[in-house]
């Protein structure tokens, strides 16, 4: 029983894709600008209605969730790209260019 307990507990953490950086986005708009927010080791930007970033200073990840109801584009201003479909979640390595100054932008059609 605690076997299949400690299993369900880590079955979201394994589900998580790597995040894959590819941008092209014909047609897009941007439909969410925010700007990361600090607590402690973690920065996180929350779009409302669209997702999150996550950058962790500790484990030097990222990871992005959209909680949207559709695919969109999430953007560390110049810096990278990744693009998700509705519901879906990855965490990477952090680029050296990603960074919380940049803000974070949010583009779908």
């Amino acid at each position: 029983m605690r076997i299949s307990a400690l299993v369900l507990a880590l079955l979201p953490a394994s589900m998580a894709a790597e995040c894959t950086r590819y941008c092209g986005c014909a047609g897009c708009g941007v439909v969410s600008s925010v700007s990361f927010v600090q607590s402690g080791s973690t920065w996180t930007a929350t779009a409302p209605n669209w997702g999150t970033a996550v950058l962790n200073d500790d484990d030097n990840t990222i990871t992005v969730t959209n909680t949207g109801s559709k695919w969109a584009s999430f953007n560390l201003y110049g810096a990278s790209c990744i693009t998700l479909e509705a519901g879906d979640t990855c965490t990477s390595t952090r680029l050296s260019t990603e960074v919380p100054s940049r803000g974070l932008m949010v583009w779908t059609t």
